[in-house]
């Protein structure tokens, strides 16, 4: 049976050969910013009596978005992912490490008997963002304990729809008329969300669920999960908006429409990294330990394809032994140029720390890279 695929599986884009600027990196000076993610991605060891556990963590951590206040995305990313009713990151963060023990910051003594580990992955991600309507996470957890383990496996993922009209999460009944759509049987829809499967997995076809619905520009993102005769599958497709228009919502519909206005919000960065006080004035700034390395790192950073132009605004401390730490995105353009962004700040060779009174400092930069 020949089936017509009349959607994309991914967002199309085209193939470019991107035009990147990097600009010169100057002291990010404490002020009031309109947009702050805060980016972390760490990889943790703890020990917590006989269990190892591994921890991976990469999250994109919402501070304001378009002056908005964004407490019950907060609230939300911090509960399904960090297991804490924080809003604070920094707390909430604490408050997940802790549940897994103590970090191993020396050599043991002897190799740990693999049955004892655990391994925990957790991200939150910026799945589609438009500037003072919406904003969608992708939320995803999963805790793999092996035999002797005391942890409890758990495997939770998670499309978090934040409405910046109203400040409020959207849920699957908000976005979609779920009773039409298992009503219309006979509906585009319904052939379009089928037309993936191959023969045999349509032949033995019982049941088809949309587990998530998100606006992602002019395309509209469906989560289906697919029960056959033999167990089943989940995939993410990406439809037209004219397919799918008959069963979204009025809730859908106005997350598309322009920004209103409202009272605005501002926020700003923490000014200590660690257990240092950041220092703003420098006498000296970080320098390049090794001029031909840096320029050879810079040149070697290349992007296939991306979202948006303008610049991205990536504030940064560089610590005392000249790394880089705690980034954050202060001006978007899109979530894979911001994100590239990031990692190309976090790669970045290690730096002469600033200095101040002849000794290292702590300081916080921005440096803008600029999308065309």
């Amino acid at each position: 049976m020949k089936k017509t695929i009349l959607f994309c599986f991914g967002l199309c884009l085209a193939m470019l050969l991107p035009c990147i600027s990097s600009q010169a990196q100057v002291v990010d000076s404490p002020r009031s910013y309109a947009y702050i993610v805060r980016y972390d991605k760490s990889h943790t060891l703890t020990r917590q009596g006989s269990d190892f556990n591994v921890v991976d963590l990469d999250m994109e951590w919402p501070v304001v978005i378009d002056s908005t206040q964004v407490s019950t995305l907060q609230q939300q990313i911090a509960s399904t992912i960090l297991m804490s009713d924080a809003v604070d990151y920094d707390t909430a963060m604490h408050d997940f490490l802790a549940r897994y023990g103590t970090p191993v910051s020396s050599k043991l003594d002897s190799l740990p008997d693999d049955r004892h580990f655990c391994y925990v992955t957790a991200s939150a991600t910026i799945k589609s963002y438009s500037p003072g309507k919406y904003i969608v996470y992708q939320l995803d957890r999963k805790i793999a304990p092996q035999s002797l383990s005391s942890q409890q496996a758990a495997d939770g993922h998670l499309v978090c729809v934040y409405d910046l009209h109203t400040q409020k999460i959207l849920q699957l009944a908000d976005l979609m008329k779920t009773y039409q759509l298992q009503s219309s049987g006979g509906s585009p829809l319904i052939t379009l969300l089928t037309s993936v499967l191959n023969d045999d997995e349509y032949n033995s076809l019982q049941s088809v669920e949309v587990l998530a619905v998100w606006p992602e520009d002019s395309l509209v993102g469906m989560r289906v999960r697919y029960g056959f005769n033999n167990g089943g599958y989940t995939s993410e497709l990406k439809l037209r908006y004219d397919y799918a228009k008959s069963v979204l919502t009025k809730h859908y519909r106005n997350l598309l429409k322009p920004a209103v206005v409202h009272q605005p919000v501002y926020a700003s960065l923490p000014q200590s990294s660690g257990k240092d006080t950041l220092c703003y004035d420098p006498e000296e700034l970080p320098t390049e330990i090794d001029k031909d390395l840096g320029k050879r790192y810079m040149a070697a950073q290349t992007i296939s394809s991306y979202q948006g132009a303008g610049t991205v605004l990536v504030s940064y401390v560089v610590d005392r032994d000249g790394r880089p730490a705690d980034l954050a995105v202060v001006n978007s353009v899109s979530p894979s140029a911001d994100r590239w962004a990031v990692s190309v700040v976090r790669g970045m060779p290690a730096l002469k720390p600033a200095m101040k009174g002849g000794k290292p400092v702590s300081t916080r930069l921005i440096r803008g890279f600029r999308f065309q």
